[in-house]
């Protein structure tokens, strides 16, 4: 819509202000990135912008940090709301739209850490993730190691796709999701591009991803039984 690719325009000018701000500006990144996510703004549009306008001056390394804090922080600031001030419309309006969430209410008090793994799976909004998971209960050390875990890979993508750009206009109007693509197509297409270190990584990403499916499934499945 209209109104979303303006606010979306806005937060990533917000971005670049934060730029001119130097050091201190990493602050006003990080409260951007939590804004756009509680407007349910996609997050990866900001990513890319980090790549964009972080990496020449501080270096791949601090944008890929500084946009991993970011959403982290934002992630976290959703799973307050969901323990707290929101968890009584989480419970009444976002619970009961994803029959996921009635089937791991039933496994958070045994075996969290699979409950968070297969809500990360889901094919639902981010924000309803993580305000789930927190009004199921989760504990927050757990909620934090899972989404990490899932989020650090597409982060990455994103900074180093971004970083390929020339313009914010090229982040808003699809050329980053092709960078992207772009940057993801010899890992799909050629193994060997792998090196062994990243082998290693891959390999503990792919084991944990199969788990969370798996217990993504068998959640689906028990939801099926019970009714």
């Amino acid at each position: 819509s209209r109104n979303r690719q303006a606010l979306s325009e806005l937060l990533l000018r917000t971005a670049e202000l934060a730029r001119e701000l130097g050091p201190a500006g990493a602050a006003l990144y990080a409260v951007a990135f939590t804004v756009a996510t509680l407007l349910l703004v996609p997050t990866s549009s900001l990513e890319m912008a980090a790549g964009l306008l972080f990496v020449g001056p501080y270096g791949m390394p601090s944008a890929m940090l500084l946009a991993g804090g970011s959403k982290l922080l934002a992630a976290v600031v959703h799973f307050f709301f969901g323990r707290s001030l929101l968890k009584g419309y989480v419970e009444r309006s976002i619970l009961p739209r994803f029959p996921i969430f009635r089937a791991a209410s039933r496994l958070v008090a045994t075996d969290a850490f699979k409950v968070a793994c297969a809500i990360r799976c889901a094919p639902i909004p981010s924000i309803a993730k993580n305000l789930g998971l927190a009004a199921l209960g989760v504990p927050l050390s757990r909620f934090l190691v899972v989404t990490i875990t899932f989020s650090t890979p597409w982060t990455v993508g994103a900074v180093v796709a971004g970083s390929s750009l020339t313009s914010l206009p090229e982040v808003l109007n699809g050329k980053g999701g092709e960078k992207l693509a772009e940057l993801m197509r010899p890992w799909k297409e050629n193994y060997m591009v792998v090196g062994t270190a990243c082998l290693a990584t891959a390999g503990g990403l792919a084991y944990i991803s199969l788990a969370a499916k798996k217990a993504y499934s068998e959640m689906l499945a028990a939801e099926g039984k019970a009714e």
